[in-house]
């Protein structure tokens, strides 16, 4: 039995990784290996697995001639199976094509992966950034990256000729017309003709050419390339410590999420890009005819700028904030205000992700490997491709409760009166069915599709979407760590904190039932402001008045002043005497959090248990603190406070509290876990049992593990046939 192997695949397909997801991608007819590489501590060997045009032996000859060890496919084959641990840079990626592609099936359990190991540890997970940062001896093969690329995919030359070929069709009568008439005004005038053989119509095979590029040299470039990736993974796992049990689990739980993927409508789906397409070709043919035929498209930059440099305006961006800024002016000529909202009309991206999803779905129905274990600093996992954890929240309904409020306290209405009459159930129907003069006598088709995302994600036959979703987490999370006992006392007692704040903001007693508006910006303070963020800030991200802002932003704090003092205050001097004080482990929040500093690595102990790690952090000649992160493509200095630190604190730590809940119904065999969404858990269900089902992952949410045994949970959910 080999002990250790390190393993990296490289692949090429006529579709795009990227585009279309893992799971599309790894099955799809065109989809094959390239070549592949092991290494173990005495060992290293690539094979190919396509021929090269020169023939096998002249790419083998000139492999070795680059320093590989050839060896077979079998002889590769071999060596994994006989691997007690198969380590990869992307496990997901290179299980999928050891399994499809080469037939060889490795066990999940026998995988570690360099990328969620060196996430978990606050380090970049992919091999170029990750050497990098390391510092490692050798990086990422950047030139032979650039080569490889022109291996993965086909040629431009026979993408682009697939696309001509039809015009190729169309023209070819006319083109041997024309070599007829030539040859018989020849015969008349005896004007010099070359005969030429009969002109063929080409095959689009034979018009297209080669559809890869095939050379011993491209080849085994692409072979040397991925060696080098296999070393640099050799080195990164060597300096990467193995997940702890509690992580692995995780880890390998968030895999097999992945694995059996999120069930869609795909008739939903198709409707709602239908009914864009069929959205923006109205208003396109609207905006041809009002230009008289200069604005074609309303995606056509160059005619949108000459139709602005008609009426004296120089508007060389039509970028979605330049229109919108464009649009406040009101000076603007009527004639480009209405190009540019149109232009407005049809960038609106409510089917973006319905495309996607359509890009990315599976044969059935199913979209997979959409959730990224460690994908954020403090562990909570990120989203790719379509976004699952990010799909638009439905706000049309809210927004017909609050007509209604207004209604019955004799205010003028402020949302269109068409939400009044809004119906979810015809809207979905609409949708299901393409139609869009149904939606547009609803009201606006597009905020009604944005509004359905989430019910693109619908249970299949026989279950149900069980989905409780716990209250105000982090909010409660930020009173439980700085001790605020007025919060978490009402917490517990089930009042309305919101309620709470705005009474305080606003001088008089709010009740939800009365001052709706109020009691919103009491809850804009109790989500918004226990991390710090100031009256700019909140008045940006909740789109209100600045002096609103304020009084809510200061409301807060005066009226939770423990968060400032034990949170944000006692998390920021603990930080920076750990740092001044190296190997010294300091605590605060009442021994719920410390911190050790060593070898550069500021270490968080969270509540749970777990260290959150910060690299290369330290603390300036001003007393301010920072650490390092990767950020847009480099290892940035990242400046850090108190009330950054807390939200460290609580975004790391109710994630390992919504573990402590999510491994206890993953063990179910009842749950079908699809989706977990910070706050929330998303599982199909029986649809018979639904109810009590959906009553038992409450129960599981709401009881705590020791380590925040006092902590004031609030969960509530029921079942449904679509997510919301």
């Amino acid at each position: 039995m080999i002990k250790r192997t390190i393993f990296d695949v490289e692949t090429r397909s006529e579709i795009d990784l990227r585009e279309r997801g893992l799971d599309v991608y790894i099955h799809h007819p065109s989809t094959e290996m390239l070549c592949a590489t092991v290494a173990t501590d005495r060992f290293h060997g690539t094979a190919s697995f396509v021929d090269s045009s020169d023939g096998r032996e002249v790419l083998e000859s000139r492999m070795r001639a680059a320093g590989l060890n050839v060896v077979s496919p079998a002889v590769l084959v071999s060596i994994l199976r006989a691997s007690e641990t198969v380590v990869a840079s992307n496990c997901a990626f290179d299980e999928a094509a050891s399994r499809v592609l080469l037939g060889v099936t490795i066990e999940r359990e026998r995988w570690s992966c360099t990328m969620a190991r060196a996430m978990r540890h606050g380090l970049p997970g992919s091999l170029e950034a990750g050497a990098a940062v390391m510092r490692l001896p050798e990086g990422k093969d950047k030139e032979g990256n650039r080569l490889s690329r022109q291996l993965w995919q086909p040629r431009s030359a026979w993408s682009s000729k697939a696309r001509r070929y039809p015009a190729v069709v169309a023209a070819y009568p006319a083109k041997v017309k024309a070599y007829e008439e030539r040859r018989a005004w020849a015969v008349v005038s005896g004007a010099p003709f070359k005969e030429l053989p009969p002109l063929p119509l080409p095959s689009l095979e034979e018009f297209r050419g080669p559809k890869w590029f095939e050379d011993a040299d491209r080849l085994t470039r692409n072979a040397v390339y991925n060696a080098a990736d296999v070393r640099v993974s050799q080195m990164m796992d060597s300096a990467l410590p193995e997940l702890e049990p509690e992580e692995w689990a995780i880890w390998h739980h968030v895999w097999k999420m992945n694995e059996r993927g999120i069930p869609l409508d795909m008739t939903l789906i198709n409707g709602a890009i239908s009914i864009s397409d069929r959205a923006i070709s109205d208003v396109t043919e609207r905006i041809a005819s009002y230009t008289g035929g200069l604005v074609t498209s309303l995606k056509a930059p160059g005619q949108l700028v000459e139709w602005a440099q008609r009426y004296g305006v120089y508007f060389p961006s039509w970028a979605k904030d330049d229109v919108a800024a464009a649009l406040a002016n009101p000076a603007l000529p009527e004639p480009v205000r209405v190009v540019a909202v149109a232009r407005q009309e049809a960038g609106r991206g409510s089917v973006a992700k319905y495309e996607t999803a359509r890009a990315m779905v599976s044969p059935d129905s199913r979209l997979r490997h959409q959730i990224v274990y460690a994908g954020t600093s403090t562990l909570r996992l990120a989203g790719r491709g379509v976004q699952p954890l990010n799909l638009f929240r439905p706000k049309l309904m809210a927004d017909q409760g609050a007509g209604t409020a207004d209604i019955k306290a004799g205010r003028p209405l402020r949302i269109p009166e068409w939400k009044m009459r809004y119906d979810p159930e015809k809207a979905l129907h609409a949708i299901r069915s393409a139609d869009l003069d149904a939606l547009r006598e609803m009201g606006d088709p597009e905020e009604i599709l944005s509004d359905n995302i989430r019910s693109m994600i619908e249970a299949p036959a026989g279950k149900l979407i069980a989905s409780p979703d716990l209250s105000a987490i982090e909010a409660r999370g930020v009173f439980w760590i700085s001790d605020c006992t007025k919060a978490l006392d009402a917490y517990r007692r089930n009042e309305d904190l919101y309620c709470a704040l705005a009474s305080k903001i606003f001088g008089f007693k709010v009740n939800k039932k009365d001052h709706p508006e109020e009691r919103q910006n009491g809850k804009i303070g109790v989500l918004s402001c226990g991390y710090g963020a100031g009256p700019s800030r909140v008045a940006e991200a909740n789109k209100i008045p600045e002096e609103l802002a304020k009084s809510i932003v200061y409301g807060y704090r005066d009226e939770y002043p423990e968060v400032r003092n034990n949170g944000w205050n006692g998390l920021e001097n603990a930080a920076v005497e750990a740092i001044r004080y190296p190997g010294r482990y300091v605590t605060t929040c009442r021994g719920r959090v410390g911190f050790l500093f060593e070898a550069g690595w500021l270490k968080m102990w969270l509540p749970s248990g777990r260290w959150l790690y910060m690299p290369e952090a330290g603390v300036d000649d001003e007393g301010r603190l920072f650490y390092h992160s990767w950020i847009k493509g480099a290892w940035r200095e990242v400046s850090i406070w108190g009330g950054v630190l807390i939200n460290f604190v609580i975004q790391g730590g109710m994630r390992d509290l919504m573990y402590f809940f999510e491994m206890q119904i993953a063990a179910m065999p009842e749950y079908e876990l699809i989706l977990q969404c910070y706050d929330s858990l998303t599982a199909l269900v029986d649809a018979t049992r639904a109810g009590e089902l959906c009553d038992r992952m409450m129960k599981v949410m709401t009881t705590p593990p020791a380590w925040a045994h006092d902590f004031p949970l609030g969960v509530e959910g029921k079942p449904k046939r679509r997510y919301s």
